[in-house]
């Protein structure tokens, strides 16, 4: 474990102290949601945009190509996250609204059921485990941090791999 000692944390230090952390929260919050839920924390992501995102809200569905860039995944994995809620009942799958080329995915109401469930699950982990244990001025650093961070990966990934996401 690195040295947490704030006055001297090497950079390397921190950055790792920021994936273990990460990755912890991610595997005991994806445990948490299977245990309570019945669904891992990639279908609650993925219900979360079908539920949350603008465009899922103005048309009902989104594409597979939004879907697979927004949850960073490949087109394979999400095709198999797919089809996995299909068999579940939790999403349908149809031609896209607007060209009818691509297919696009809309949650239906057992999903919608599934999701609201997971969602009050979901923020209970994080509120108990980040948000019970640092201040709204760390908070709003933080928030501030990871905005940088964000902003960051966007403009090195256009600068070293074209258009983000291409």
């Amino acid at each position: 474990m690195p040295n947490t000692d704030e006055t001297s944390l090497s950079p390397v230090d921190l950055w790792q102290l920021y994936i273990d952390s990460g990755d912890y929260l991610r595997e005991l919050t994806d445990r948490t949601l299977k245990k309570r839920a019945g669904i891992r924390l990639v279908d609650y992501k993925l219900l979360h945009l079908l539920v949350e995102s603008p465009d899922a809200i103005n048309s009902g569905e989104l594409r597979m190509g939004v879907l697979s860039h927004s949850l960073r995944i490949s087109p394979s994995r999400l095709t198999y996250q797919i089809n996995s809620l299909v068999k579940q009942g939790l999403v349908h799958k149809c031609k896209a609204d607007k060209d009818r080329r691509g297919l696009a995915v809309s949650i239906t109401d057992k999903g919608y059921e599934i999701f609201s469930e997971a969602y009050k699950v979901y923020y209970s982990v994080i509120g108990d485990i980040v948000f019970k244990n640092i201040s709204n001025e760390e908070t709003a650093v933080l928030r501030n941090i990871y905005a940088k961070i964000l902003d960051a990966t966007h403009i090195y990934d256009k600068t070293h791999h074209g258009e983000a996401g291409a």
